[in-house]
């Protein structure tokens, strides 16, 4: 057994909170070995990290991360950045060194919309929905194995949004996640009583209609304290959004999810900042996460949905030439 294998078996699923047909299974078990980090929100606040567009003209798919501190900052894979000359959400989980500068990739969640708004990009309380999430994962790990990066399927991004936007009655002369969040966040504060309240959840489980849609977790119970709201939101938003579970539905149970995660096989390499990224991609799942010193700083999962484009066709490719696998067992 090795130590990604230790590390499920320390966890376990405790009892649900329930808001409408959202259900969240908090994910207790005991702390790693401390790392000392600050979060992307922290960092901002302090004036210790600023985020810019790439040079004078910017590019869609990469800002640029300087980190002035002394403590590394924790960027989240889904995390939304607003401001510049469109908002982004990041592609990967990373770990910025302090005193460094990092170019980081991202993903654009305002389509119509290329012009400054300021000089430096912001946070907002908004993650990617868990649905938008499962997709981008999935077509970078696709990317990654292709050797080009760590790119995501731009077109499936803002096919997300725009499905979100028609499901919720959103509207937004920019196509911007952020118009989408801000139109439901009366009904979005409603699921704030999903959150459990058990002080040593490092993380947890997400169903919706009975059926897992994702995964979230972290090396301490403190940063899912930081992290859980915005969390919340991503997964909440795609709550609003689904219909009622169809009799006969295919359902994944959140134990029985977890318990394949527990038994899966990742592919390791070095992580475009502190640790390693870490993927496994399958033909039903995909799962991302970044690891320092044999401890999983955050693992997300996800269900993985058919769906059509470029992206998809990619990693339909490396999944048949892999035979369904995506690499060997990390080992610690």
């Amino acid at each position: 057994m090795n130590w990604i294998a230790k590390r499920f078996a320390e966890l376990r699923i405790g009892e649900p909170a329930t808001c409408g047909r959202l259900e969240v299974y908090p994910l207790i078990g005991p702390a790693a070995t401390p790392i000392a980090y600050l979060t992307l929100d922290e960092a901002l606040a302090s004036s210790l990290l600023r985020v810019t567009e790439q040079g004078v003209d910017g590019r869609v798919d990469t800002v640029v991360v300087a980190n002035d501190g002394s403590m590394p900052t924790l960027l989240l894979e889904g995390e939304e950045l607003i401001g510049c000359r469109q908002n982004r959400v990041l592609n990967v989980s990373l770990l910025v060194a302090a005193k460094s500068i990092l170019h980081v990739p991202v993903s654009c969640v305002e389509q119509g919309r290329w012009s400054e708004k300021s000089a430096t990009f912001d946070t907002s309380a908004n993650s990617q929905s868990s649905r938008g999430r499962a997709s981008k994962v999935a077509s970078v790990s696709a990317s990654l194995a292709e050797g080009v990066g760590y790119r995501s399927d731009q077109g499936a991004v803002w096919a997300g949004i725009a499905e979100r936007a028609e499901a919720l009655r959103a509207t937004s002369g920019t196509m911007a996640m952020s118009d989408v969040y801000e139109q439901a966040s009366g009904r979005l504060a409603d699921y704030e009583q999903c959150l459990p309240a058990s002080s040593d959840a490092l993380g947890a489980v997400f169903a919706i209609n009975g059926s897992t849609t994702g995964v979230d977790f972290f090396d301490q119970p403190a940063t899912w304290r930081k992290y859980a709201a915005k969390l919340l939101r991503g997964y909440a938003l795609d709550a609003l959004a689904a219909a009622p579970a169809s009799p006969g539905a295919p359902q994944w149970a959140p134990a029985d999810f977890f318990n394949r995660l527990a038994g899966e096989c990742f592919e390791s390499r070095p992580s475009l900042g502190l640790g390693s990224d870490l993927r496994a991609d399958r033909t039903d799942l995909t799962a991302a996460a970044l690891a320092v010193d044999d401890a999983l700083v955050h693992f997300c999962s996800f269900p993985v949905h058919n769906e059509a484009g470029p992206a998809a066709a990619l990693r339909s490719r490396v999944l048949r030439r892999r035979g369904g696998l995506a690499g060997t067992r990390a080992s610690g």
